[in-house]
């Protein structure tokens, strides 16, 4: 074999090479450091987007939920006082019709008490020997009374 001779006064020194070696490992660590801190910060940005695309949506089901309670409540109220309102026009015809009542059986035991004091006043003419002079209501009253025993 042929032997190659090399000129060694042109070649750079060994400490010159390894600092040439450390400064390109140093720059492929920077570089390299540098992508996995872009991609960090881009995973993280994903992430943050995902997240808030999440809560939008929980929020939005929130939301729906609320306002689906608010319309129940709402309706709820509104039948309550439906409700209400129709036992209280309830009691106050129950009322208004126990009055009208009442005051009609007042009348009656006013004709009543009218009819029997006319009798009275009919029986008591009648032992005094006064029949002739009876009054028209009373004569009615006795027929009514003595057509009924």
């Amino acid at each position: 074999m042929a032997e190659i001779a090399i000129d060694q006064s042109r070649l750079p020194r060994v400490q010159e090479v390894c600092r040439g070696f450390a400064l390109l490992e140093d720059g492929a660590l920077a570089h390299s450091l540098q992508e996995q801190e872009i991609e960090q910060h881009y995973a993280s940005n994903v992430q943050k987007s995902q997240l808030v695309r999440q809560d939008v949506r929980v929020a939005k089901i929130l939301q729906d939920q609320e306002e689906r309670q608010a319309r129940s409540h709402s309706r709820e109220e509104q039948s309550r006082e439906e409700q209400d309102s129709q036992y209280a026009r309830a009691v106050q015809e129950e009322i208004h019709s126990r009055a009208t009542e009442r005051h009609r059986r007042e009348e009656e035991d006013k004709e009543i008490a009218r009819r029997l004091q006319e009798e009275e006043e009919l029986r008591r003419r009648e032992e005094e020997g006064q029949e002739d002079a009876l009054p028209p209501a009373a004569e009615e009253v006795h027929s009514e009374l003595g057509a009924g025993r």
